[in-house]
């Protein structure tokens, strides 16, 4: 059930807003989306910017973009582009549209608080990395929102997995996010 919401969520975000142009103008919602992890895969995740129009821009530039639910949650997506032609992608759903703590669900499917993170994604292929990891306890923090903005803080631990592998644990710590919130659609 997580691998579905996050494949349906990568290929959404991935997907929405396309411009047939190739234009590599911005939809302005953005900010930054920042976390440090350790144990399955080390890493320290920084993005910064403006969520771009195309998906060839999107895997290829640092981006953060927040989406309210129907279902009152908060949506943030964020991509950082890696080494050679890949890109990490994160997706975050907070079950939560006030200021206060939400706590990670270890089997979030819908209307619930999550983090799911796609390591090293080619671009240009499917929205599968080489490790995929989620968190399985932890708390979204959301410090401030606004109709117009969404800032916070995050941490907890979970387990990643590289495709057919085996799982291994992993922590994220010093998570932060501050975002524009895009309020022309919301996600269902």
């Amino acid at each position: 059930m997580r691998a579905s919401r996050l494949f349906l969520a990568t290929s959404l975000a991935l997907l929405s807003g396309c411009d047939p142009s190739g234009s590599t103008t911005v939809n302005a919602f953005g900010g930054t989306f920042t976390f440090t992890s350790a144990g399955a895969v080390s890493a320290s995740f920084s993005a910064n910017g403006d969520r771009p129009s195309t998906q060839t821009a999107r895997e290829t530039q640092a981006w953060s973009h927040a989406q309210p639910t129907v279902n009152s949650e908060v949506i943030l997506t964020s991509a950082q582009p890696g080494s050679g032609a890949t890109h990490s992608y994160v997706e975050a759903w907070i079950a939560r549209n006030t200021a206060g703590t939400a706590t990670i669900d270890p089997n979030c499917v819908f209307n619930c608080t999550g983090l799911y993170v796609e390591f090293n994604v080619t671009n240009g292929g499917p929205p599968v990395g080489t490790q995929s990891c989620y968190l399985t306890s932890g708390a979204f923090i959301i410090t401030s929102i606004s109709a117009t903005n969404v800032s916070g803080t995050f941490s907890g631990t979970g387990v990643c997995s590289s495709p057919g592998g085996p799982t291994t644990s992993w922590t994220v710590t010093n998570g932060t996010f501050n975002i524009a919130i895009n309020t022309a659609s919301m996600y269902p």
